[in-house]
């Protein structure tokens, strides 16, 4: 297991854009992901309580994957995660490594958020 505690550096925090990026990426690897605030854990990938899980094994393949994300989604953003928290990423996994330093990477690079802010100026 791979942990390490980050500071979000990005203007608005971890915002829903941010997230989908978060979870889009998370979803690319094997190993389970946390994400940790406050005494608070939340799932990073689209993994789904049991109760949950056979409530969206009715959705067919596509839409059962957007309810999964936005499951995760809402979880992420109900944490709120301002410019300046703290965050403790928690990864663990066949893949670990790997998942552990592109998801990193990406927060140091603020989700490339400045990009997106030199489009709204």
């Amino acid at each position: 297991m791979l942990e390490t505690r980050i500071i979000i550096k990005n203007n608005r925090g971890f915002h829903v854009r941010a997230a989908i990026k978060f979870i889009n990426l998370a979803n690319r690897f094997a190993a389970s992901v946390k994400i940790v605030k406050d005494g608070n854990e939340i799932d990073g990938k689209n993994t789904l309580p049991g109760d949950k899980k056979e409530y969206l094994a009715s959705y067919p393949g596509r839409l059962r994957w957007n309810a999964a994300n936005a499951y995760v989604l809402f979880g992420i953003i109900g944490m709120a995660v301002e410019q300046g928290s703290s965050i403790l990423l928690r990864v663990s996994g066949k893949d670990e490594e790997a998942t552990f330093k592109a998801l990193v990477d990406l927060i140091n690079n603020k989700f490339d958020d400045e990009a997106w802010d030199s489009l709204l100026e």
